[in-house]
C-alpha cells in the first residue's frame, strides 16, 4: 500500500472520513441500558421481548429506565454511529445483542446476516471507489511532478553542457587567435629580416660595383702609364745608341747632339712628370685602402646577416618546439576537460547525496509523525486489523490496475514517439535531398552561364573569321586580279573547319541546356517530395485528433464514474438509515462476551507492534530506488563514459591525422607548384612564390559568391608589386579568366630572373678572376 507521502494530516482525514462523506460527532446517538433492567428483561420471557419488538417499544423502554447514567453502563460501552454508520466495535456489540435477542425471541437470523453482508459490501465498494479515484489523482499528480523534475534536470544538464561547449569553443578560438598572432609576428619578423638582408645585399652590390669601377680605372691608368714609360725608355735607348753612333762617326753633328740632348732633357722632364703621376697613382692606392676598409665593413655586414639568419633558424626551431608544445597542451586540455567533467559529475553526486539526506530527514520526521499518530487513541474508522488489511489489499489492486493502464499509455506514447521520429527523419532526408537538388541546379545554372559565354565568344570569333574572309576577298579583287592562290584556298578550308568545330560546340551547349531541363524535372520531383511531406504532416494531425478524441472519451468515462459514485452515496445513505433502524432494534439486547474478545484483539500489543513494523518497512522502502534499475542506470552510465572516451580518442586521432595530412598536402603543393599556401580567416588563401622567398610578393585569394568553388584574386602583399603585374593580370585573369595561367606566368618570370642573376654572378666571378690574374701578371 502506498500511503500519502509527507502529509499525515491528509492521511488522518482520509481515514476519518465516512463513506457518506459526513463527520462523526454531529449524528452520534447513544443507547444506554442499566444492568438490572437488562437482567429483568432476560427473566421476563416472551412478553418483554414482544413489547420490545417495535421501535416504539424500544423508545418507551429507553425513556422508562431511571438508571441510564449508572456506572455499570460503561460495561456495555457507547454505541455511536459516525455520519449515520456505526463503527466496527458497535456493530459487533449489536451483533452480540442481536444473538441474545434471537435466543429470547423468534426472529429470523438469515435476514439480519444478509443485510449485514450487504451493508459491508456497499461500504467496501464505496470506500474502494473513493480511494481509487483519490489514488488516481494522487498518482497522476505525483507522476506530473516527477516528470517536471526530470524535465528541469534535463534542461539544467543541457544548459550546463551548452555552457561547457561554449567555453571550450571560446577557449579554442582564443588559442587559435594567439597562434595566428605568433605566426603573424614571426612572419613580420621574417619579412623585416628579409628586407634588412635585401638592403644589405643591395648595398654590398653597390660597393662591389664601385670597387670594380675604381679597380678598372686604376688598372687602365696603370696600363697607360706603363706603356708610356716603356715607349719612353725604348726611345731613350734608341736615342742613346744613335748618340753614340753620331759621336763615333762625326763631331760635326754636335749641334744635332745638343738638340738630342735637349730632347733627352725634355724626355727626362716628361719622365719626372710620369713619376709624379705615379705618385698620384700611389695616392689612389690609399683610396684603395679605403675600399679595403669598406670591404671589411661589408664582411662585418655579411657576418651580421649570417647572425640574423642563425637567429631566424633558432626562432623557426623555437616555433616548431612551441607547435609540439601546443599539441601537448591540447592533450592536457582534453585531459583537463575530462577531469572537469568528472568533477561536475562528483558535484552532481554531492547534490544528489544532499537531496537524499534531506529526503531521509523528511522520511524520519514522517516516521515520527506516523508513530505519534498510530500511538494515539483510535479516532478513525479502521477499528480492526482486518478492515485495514482489506483496504490495503484493495489499494494495492487499484495500484496494479493503474500501473497496467499507465504501461498501456506509455506503450502508446512510445509508439507515437517512434512514429514521429520516423517522420522527422523522413523530413530531414527530404530536406537534404531538396538542398542537394538546389545545389545541383545552381551548379548547372553556372555551367549554363559558362556555356553561354563560350557561345558568345565563339560567335565573336566566327564574325572575326568572316571579316577576315571578306578582307581576303577584297585583297584578291584588288591585288590578284582574277588569279587563284592555293594558300588562300588552304586558309579558307582551315577557317571552314574552325566554323564546323564551333558549330559542334554550339550543339554540345544545346545538349547541356537540355540537361538543364532534366534538372527542372528533378526540381519537380523535389516538389513532389514536399507534397509527400505535407501529406505526412496531415497524417500526424489526424493522429493527434484521434488522441484528443480518446482523451475526450476518457473524460466522459470519468464523468460516468462520478455519477456512479453519487448513486453509491445515495445507496449508502439509505443503508445508513437501515443501520440506524437495526441499532434501535437491537439496542435493548443482552451483553455478549464476544465483544470483549474483539476488543482484546484490537488492543493486542503484538498485532500493534506488527502493524507498526509493517508501516516502518513501507515508509523506509517508499523513497528507495530498486536495485535492478540502479544497476541498469550504472551500466548505462559506464557505457556512456566508454563511448565518450572512445569518441575523444577518435576525435584526437582524426585531428592528428588531419594535421599531418594538411602538412603533407602543403609540402606537396610547395614542392610541386613552388608556392607556399597560407590559409587566412574568412576563407582567404595567401600564395607566396618559393622562387622569390626573400621579398614579400604574395597573392591573396578569396572564394567567390555563394561558395561555388571559384577563387577570386582580391589583392597582394604590396600594391607596387600588383601594379608591376597589372598587364599580365588583365590579360590572363580579366580577359581569359585563368588564374593558374597567371601564376605560371609569374613563376616563369621569377625563373628567368633567377637565371639572369646566376649568369650575372658567374660573369662577375669570371671578371674578378681575370682581374686578379692580370694583377698577378703585372706584379
Amino acid at each position: 500500500m502506498s500511503l500519502p507521502n509527507g502529509d499525515p494530516d491528509l492521511v488522518r482525514r482520509f481515514m476519518n472520513r465516512s463513506p457518506s462523506g459526513q463527520s462523526s460527532p454531529g449524528n452520534s446517538q447513544e443507547v444506554r441500558m442499566p444492568f438490572a433492567q437488562k437482567r429483568s428483561l432476560h427473566g421476563a420471557g416472551t412478553t418483554s421481548t414482544n413489547t420490545n419488538a417495535s421501535p416504539s417499544g424500544a423508545s418507551s423502554l429507553n425513556q422508562a429506565w431511571p438508571g441510564a447514567d449508572s456506572p455499570r453502563s460503561s460495561l456495555f460501552g457507547r454505541v455511536s454511529s459516525p455520519s449515520g454508520k456505526s463503527s466496527i466495535a458497535a456493530l459487533d456489540q449489536e451483533n452480540d445483542i442481536q444473538n441474545s435477542r434471537i435466543r429470547s425471541r423468534a426472529v429470523e437470523p438469515e435476514e439480519y446476516e444478509q443485510t449485514r453482508k450487504k451493508l459491508k459490501d456497499t461500504e467496501y465498494e464505496l470506500s474502494s471507489t473513493r480511494t481509487e479515484l483519490e489514488r488516481r489523482i494522487i498518482t497522476l499528480e505525483q507522476a506530473a511532478r516527477e516528470s517536471d523534475i526530470l524535465k528541469k534536470k534535463l534542461m539544467a544538464r543541457v544548459d550546463s553542457l551548452e555552457s561547457d561547449r561554449r567555453f571550450l569553443y571560446e577557449h579554442e578560438k582564443s588559442l587559435n587567435k594567439k597562434c595566428q598572432a605568433l605566426e603573424e609576428s614571426s612572419l613580420e619578423f621574417k619579412v623585416s629580416s628579409n628586407e634588412i638582408i635585401k638592403n644589405l645585399r643591395e648595398e654590398n652590390m653597390d660597393l662591389k660595383e664601385r670597387f670594380s669601377q675604381l679597380r678598372e680605372q686604376n688598372r687602365a691608368t696603370e696600363s697607360e702609364l706603363s706603356h708610356k714609360v716603356r715607349t719612353l725608355t725604348a726611345s731613350l735607348a734608341h736615342h742613346q745608341q744613335t748618340l753614340a753612333q753620331t759621336q763615333d762617326t762625326s763631331h760635326s753633328q754636335s749641334s744635332l747632339a745638343e738638340e738630342k740632348h735637349q730632347q733627352l732633357t725634355e724626355a727626362l722632364s716628361r719622365v719626372m712628370e710620369l713619376e709624379d703621376q705615379n705618385r698620384q697613382l700611389k695616392l689612389n692606392e690609399q683610396k684603395l685602402e679605403d675600399v679595403a676598409r669598406i670591404e671589411k665593413e661589408l664582411q662585418n655586414q655579411v657576418a651580421y646577416i649570417k647572425q640574423l639568419e642563425g637567429t631566424n633558424r633558432q626562432l623557426t626551431a623555437d616555433c616548431r618546439h612551441f607547435k609540439e608544445m601546443y599539441r601537448n597542451v591540447e592533450v592536457l586540455k582534453e585531459e583537463k576537460a575530462g577531469l572537469e567533467q568528472k568533477l561536475k559529475m562528483l558535484d552532481d553526486l554531492r547534490v544528489k547525496c544532499g537531496m537524499l539526506e534531506v529526503r531521509n530527514d523528511v522520511l524520519v520526521k514522517e516516521k515520527q509523525q506516523w508513530t505519534a499518530f498510530l500511538e494515539r487513541s483510535d479516532v478513525t474508522d479502521f477499528n480492526s486489523p482486518y478492515q485495514l488489511a482489506k483496504t490495503i489489499a484493495s489499494l494495492r489492486g487499484d495500484i496494479a490496475t493503474l500501473m497496467e493502464i499507465k504501461g498501456g499509455f506509455e506503450a502508446d506514447i512510445k509508439h507515437r514517439d517512434t512514429y514521429i521520429h520516423q517522420l522527422e527523419t523522413q523530413i530531414e532526408n527530404l530536406k537534404k535531398k531538396l538542398i542537394e537538388q538546389e545545389d545541383f541546379c545552381k551548379k548547372q545554372a553556372s555551367i549554363a552561364r559558362q556555356h553561354n559565354r563560350s557561345k558568345e565568344l565563339a560567335l565573336r570569333q566566327v564574325e572575326n573569321l568572316k571579316e577576315q574572309l571578306k578582307s581576303y576577298d577584297v585583297e584578291e579583287t584588288q591585288l590578284m586580279g582574277g588569279t587563284y592562290d592555293n594558300q588562300k584556298n588552304i586558309r579558307i578550308q582551315q577557317l571552314e573547319n574552325l566554323i564546323q568545330e564551333y558549330h559542334t560546340k554550339l550543339e554540345s551547349a544545346m545538349f547541356s541546356s537540355s540537361d538543364n531541363q532534366s534538372i527542372e524535372t528533378s526540381s519537380l520531383e523535389a516538389t513532389d517530395s514536399l507534397q509527400l511531406l505535407q501529406s505526412i504532416q496531415n497524417d500526424n494531425a489526424t493522429t493527434f485528433s484521434q488522441l484528443s478524441s480518446e482523451k475526450q472519451a476518457l473524460f466522459e468515462a470519468k464523468l460516468h464514474l462520478e455519477q456512479e459514485v453519487e448513486l453509491l452515496r445515495k445507496e449508502n445513505a439509505s443503508l445508513d438509515a437501515k443501520v440506524l433502524e437495526h441499532e434501535i432494534a437491537i439496542g435493548a439486547g443482552a451483553f455478549n462476551p464476544a465483544t470483549s474478545r474483539i476488543l482484546e484483539l484490537k488492543d493486542n500489543p503484538a498485532s500493534r507492534h506488527q502493524a507498526n513494523a509493517d508501516r516502518e518497512v513501507a515508509v523506509r522502502d517508499e523513497g528507495l530506488i530498486p536495485a535492478a534499475s540502479y544497476n541498469r542506470l550504472m551500466g548505462d552510465y559506464e557505457r556512456l563514459l566508454e563511448k565518450l572516451s572512445e569518441n575523444t580518442k577518435r576525435s584526437k586521432h582524426l585531428k592528428e591525422s588531419w594535421t599531418s595530412k594538411a602538412d603533407e598536402f602543403l609540402d606537396a603543393v610547395r614542392s610541386l607548384l613552388r608556392y607556399k599556401a597560407n590559409f587566412l580567416d574568412n576563407s582567404r588563401v595567401e600564395l607566396i612564390s618559393m622562387y622569390n622567398p626573400e621579398e614579400q610578393h604574395s597573392f591573396v585569394f578569396n572564394s567567390g559568391l555563394n561558395d561555388e568553388g571559384i577563387m577570386q584574386l582580391i589583392g597582394s602583399g604590396s600594391q607596387k608589386y600588383m601594379e608591376e603585374h597589372k598587364e599580365t593580370f588583365d590579360y590572363w585573369v580579366n580577359q581569359l579568366g585563368s588564374i593558374p595561367a597567371f601564376l605560371s606566368r609569374i613563376t616563369l618570370d621569377f625563373v628567368e630572373q633567377q637565371a639572369q642573376q646566376v649568369l650575372q654572378d658567374r660573369q662577375f666571378q669570371n671578371e674578378e678572376y681575370t682581374q686578379n690574374s692580370d694583377m698577378m701578371m703585372d706584379a
